[in-house]
């Protein structure tokens, strides 16, 4: 934005922007909020230019998606990030697992660059599970093993995942607002956009489209880290070599969709573009229907998409905050977003233990009083 065209946002002339430039004329704190605001930043990212919020507001803003602009996910990045500014000293921010052993990213031979990290960052998990848990088990792994933590909430959002590569906060958050198939490339995909990234940034997907070297890089890399070659030609050779029942056996034990067990068995040079084309066509009821298995049938239609929202936590991020409301340096409304709970709750679960009066306590009675337990309603009873 030009300096006159911010001077006429924010209701001051463009002499008094010239000095405020030059250094001849301080800013007023409402300048600063309105300044703040016209840019689309934190007020913190004016004060202090070097702070990971400041930063984080800085690579939302010019990232390559225009919605991102707008979006809620992009926004709860950015208070988190304007949080950590607060607490980066926390001991469970500042634990970071070593990553000297990952393998150098090369964009030029992206496929087999992103099929070694893709390697390395299965072995440094150590975990993997079919079926429906997968999302929860990865995510988990991921913040336990990599130091990288996820954020799984419901947005009214068309970005389905987004962000934070810094080392200060890594953080990835997945839409909860998509089917369990897509969040969980979702998941693999930023994870992609983390482990390449050397310094700060934002990222927010609303497609998987490869409309740019790193976005063709991290697409590669999340289906090789969620679909290897062994498990590929493990579910090949259980379906007597069957196109159409490998692919079915590698969403319901991979929790993949169609589409990415079908494009990762093309781009494996399992079959060619015409069975590529085969299996894609038409609906997935349809796809299930041309099955003639009646196990694999069975398990097709049994399955579940749902993904509940917080199944999976920050874990660092989260102790971090804790901490910080203990010690008095935040309040109990950024450990209750985080948790889902109404901020009541997080003063009961982590609040400092309150002295009580002894002459605010009901009086003992002198007698013993009869009550008929049958007119008892016990609505304060635990279920």
């Amino acid at each position: 934005m030009e300096s006159q065209v911010l001077a006429s946002t924010i209701g001051i002339s463009r002499s008094a922007m010239s000095q405020i430039e030059s250094g001849n004329r301080a800013v007023k704190a409402q300048e600063i909020v309105a300044i703040a605001k016209a840019l689309g930043l934190s007020p913190l990212a004016l004060l202090e230019p070097q702070s990971l919020a400041a930063e984080v507001s800085v690579a939302a803003r010019t990232a390559e998606e225009t919605r991102a602009q707008t979006s809620p996910l992009v926004a709860r990045l950015r208070s988190l990030a304007r949080l950590v500014t607060a607490i980066d000293d926390a001991p469970s921010l500042q634990s970071v697992p070593d990553w000297k052993s990952k393998p150098p990213v090369d964009f030029r031979n992206y496929v087999a660059s992103s099929a070694a990290l893709a390697a390395w960052a299965r072995n440094q998990l150590g975990v993997d599970i079919d079926g429906a848990s997968r999302f929860n088990v990865l995510a988990r792994a991921i913040s336990d093993r990599l130091g990288i933590d996820v954020l799984l909430e419901r947005f009214d959002d068309a970005v389905l995942g987004g962000a934070i590569t810094d080392p200060r906060l890594r953080l990835i958050a997945v839409n909860a607002n998509q089917i369990r198939a897509r969040a969980l490339f979702t998941l693999a995909h930023e994870l992609g956009h983390v482990l390449i990234q050397g310094g700060v940034a934002v990222t927010s997907d609303t497609n998987f489209r490869a409309s740019s070297v790193e976005e063709r890089f991290v697409n590669a890399f999340a289906a090789a880290f969620l679909l290897p070659p062994e498990k590929v030609d493990e579910a090949i050779n259980a379906s007597s070599r069957s196109l159409i029942h490998a692919v079915a056996r590698l969403m319901l034990d991979c929790d993949v969709s169609r589409e990415t067990a079908t494009f990762r068995l093309h781009n494996l040079g399992r079959t060619n573009a015409e069975g590529r084309d085969f299996v894609l066509s038409g609906s997935v009821s349809g796809f299930a229907n041309r099955l003639g298995d009646e196990e694999l049938q069975k398990r097709f239609y049994a399955r579940t998409e749902t993904l509940a929202e917080r199944s999976v936590l920050p874990g660092r991020l989260l102790g971090a905050l804790i901490g910080a409301f203990q010690n008095g340096a935040v309040g109990a409304a950024p450990v209750a977003s985080l948790l889902g709970v109404p901020e009541e709750s997080v003063e009961d679960l982590y609040g400092a233990t309150l002295e009580v009066d002894s002459s605010d306590m009901p009086p003992i009675l002198p007698e013993p009083v009869t009550v008929d337990a049958r007119n008892e309603t016990y609505e304060a009873t635990p279920a």
